[in-house]
């Protein structure tokens, strides 16, 4: 969240000093009976702002479901099981490669700072998401 916080900061500060208006997303998808949130085949939302945490994920994640206090502020979070980031991502370099068009593409809308956008990519190739499995 603090990676497209930052941009939002940004592009507000383009906006008052050179009048250059913010990046828009779609809203988030809602299915047909408009009582829930559209979701793609892995368990997350359609729409909205794009990362690699939705776009190359390892995990549904949700803004819903978490009742506990502050913590229903930041939803939850459920990680894949080790068969399915298997599949998704058979070696390293394919998760990799996820998030560096991921992150490109994040950019290229306007909803990251490139200089973010290299600590993401540099994150993904200083860990193996397959160790382990």
């Amino acid at each position: 969240m603090h990676w497209v916080t930052k941009e939002a900061i940004a592009a507000l500060n383009r906006w008052v000093s050179e009048g250059e208006p913010a990046a828009e997303a779609t809203r988030l998808a809602l299915n047909a009976e408009r009582t829930g949130f559209e979701l793609d085949e892995l368990g997350n939302a359609l729409g909205g702002i794009r990362t690699s945490y939705v776009d190359a994920p390892v995990a549904v994640l949700s803004g819903l479901g978490n009742d506990d206090g502050l913590c229903r502020l930041f939803g939850t979070t459920n990680l894949f099981e080790d068969e399915l980031l298997r599949q998704l991502y058979p070696t390293d370099a394919d998760y990799v490669n996820a998030i560096d068009k991921s992150t490109d593409a994040a950019v290229d809308s306007g909803f990251l700072v490139p200089a973010d956008a290299a600590l993401i990519k540099e994150r993904a190739r200083q860990v193996s998401i397959l160790e382990g499995l």
